[in-house]
């Protein structure tokens, strides 16, 4: 039986991975999976992964999209990991917000995170858009510390922040 916790290395090919994320889900009862990454390069061939890996949602399970929630994992005391969890979930109700927060690699992360608390108090959803790894890897962050924030104000109902990741073309 294969394992469903993946790693992800710097050089990983996204389209072998999003394979290996939608095979993993597709095994899982829970429909679910763990990615780990050492660095912003493998964490951001996880997430463009993941993108990917909605490609592959069978037709059984339109309607779903991959959400992802990032915790921080030590590993011993000087090793830690970006894991990202993975779980085929119903897309959001609310997938169109009215506002978008757009994040570069210079925004600054204490408002970023204030930010996203209070746009998600006041309407249960956030739209964040970014552009390269930098900035994508400071989103990820802000929702890693806004979901700490918002758990222990007790606004998740024993929730998590979990994000959903899409790629836009023009």
């Amino acid at each position: 039986r294969q394992s469903s916790q993946l790693v992800v290395a710097k050089n990983a090919k996204v389209r072998q991975v999003a394979g290996a994320i939608a095979a993993r889900i597709g095994m899982d009862q829970h429909q679910r999976c763990h990615i780990d990454c050492k660095g912003r390069e493998p964490l951001y061939a996880a997430l463009k992964a993941c993108c990917v890996a909605n490609e592959f949602v069978p037709e059984a399970q339109k309607g779903k999209l991959l959400a992802v929630h990032l915790e921080e994992v030590s590993l011993d005391p000087e090793n830690w990991v970006s894991r990202l969890h993975v779980q085929l979930k119903a897309a959001p109700e609310n997938s169109n917000p009215g506002r978008f927060i757009t994040i570069g690699p210079e925004t600054n992360m204490g408002l970023l995170v204030g930010l996203i608390s209070m746009e998600f108090q006041r309407t249960g959803a956030v739209a964040l858009t970014t552009m390269g790894l930098h900035a994508v890897n400071k989103a990820l962050k802000a929702l890693a510390l806004a979901d700490t924030y918002l758990r222990k104000e007790s606004k998740l109902n024993n929730g998590v922040l979990a994000a959903v990741v899409q790629a836009e073309t023009f």
